[in-house]
Parts: structure tokens; sequence; C-alpha cells
């Protein structure tokens, strides 16, 4: 009769432990070098010389795309819409902006607000959000001013 033992279970354990930060050093090196490649992307899709400048909003709502965009270009000022943080960050890399709409009503914004901090101080950025908490809370984190709502009136703005 045979016995089958694990001559070594803590060897194994530990391996299973290494295999995993492994994989997770990789998910994390893959997510870097991506993100550190949009503004190249940006570059061979686009080229620097279709960036308008100016003015970023940071949306994937059309009719907010819209509604920004003819109030944008109806003051003589540029418009550039990424639809993510990764990307309107590509895009701060590569062009000047003076301004930043970001749109707070589905998803956090955290890392554009740090890059901008960090990175970019003189830029402003108006944060549109839900209800008053997140306007404050948008507020402590930097943000310039802030709007309600996604319906909010195209004139608040021109301010």
């Amino acid at each position: 009769m045979k016995k089958f033992f694990k001559p070594l279970p803590d060897l194994e354990e530990r391996l299973d432990q290494v295999n995993e930060r492994v994989r997770r050093a990789r998910r994390t090196l893959d997510w870097r070098t991506r993100e550190a490649r949009i503004p190249l992307d940006i570059q061979e899709d686009f080229g620097i010389s279709e960036l308008e400048g100016d003015v970023m909003l940071v949306s994937r709502d059309g009719s907010v795309h819209d509604k920004v965009r003819n109030l944008v270009r109806s003051e003589g000022y540029g418009c550039d819409i990424p639809e993510r943080s990764s990307e309107a960050i590509g895009l701060l890399k590569l062009g000047k902006y003076q301004m930043i709409i970001a749109d707070y009503t589905r998803r956090s914004r955290g890392r554009l607000f740090e890059y901008v901090r960090r990175y970019q101080p003189h830029v402003k950025i108006v944060s549109i959000v839900r209800n008053n908490h997140e306007g404050r809370q948008v507020m402590r984190a930097g943000s310039y001013s802030y709007l309600l709502g996604r319906g909010f009136d195209p004139e608040q703005l021109r301010t």
C-alpha cells in the first residue's frame, strides 16, 4: 500500500503566494505600460495639430458633449473630449489647457485631480456632480467650481 503525501506543504503555499504576487505585478506593469503609451497613441490617432486645446471635457454623455462644445466654441475656444481620465491625462501631457470640465455623475475622476494638482496647478477644474454634498467634496479635492447634474444651464459656464 502506497501512501501519498505532500512532503513540503509550506513550500507549495509559498509558491502559490509568490505566483499570485507575480500575477499582480504583471497586471500592474501592463496597466502602467498602457497608461504611458496613451500620449503616443493620441499622437498617432489624431496628431498634435488636431488637438484644439483651451478646454477639455471629460465625459461619456453625448448630450453634455453637445451642450458644452457648442457653448465653448461660441466663445471662441477649442474643446477636446476624451472619454476616460487616462486619456485626459494623456491630452494634458500634449496640449495646453486652461480648464477641464469633468463629469462626476457616474464615476470618480480622482487620478485626474491628482495629476492636475501635482503637475499643472494652473488648470482650473469645473466638475459636474449629482448633488451639493458631492460638490463640496470636489471643491475640497481641488475643483474650481461645480455644476449640479447633467441638465445644468449652459449659461453657468459663461461665468
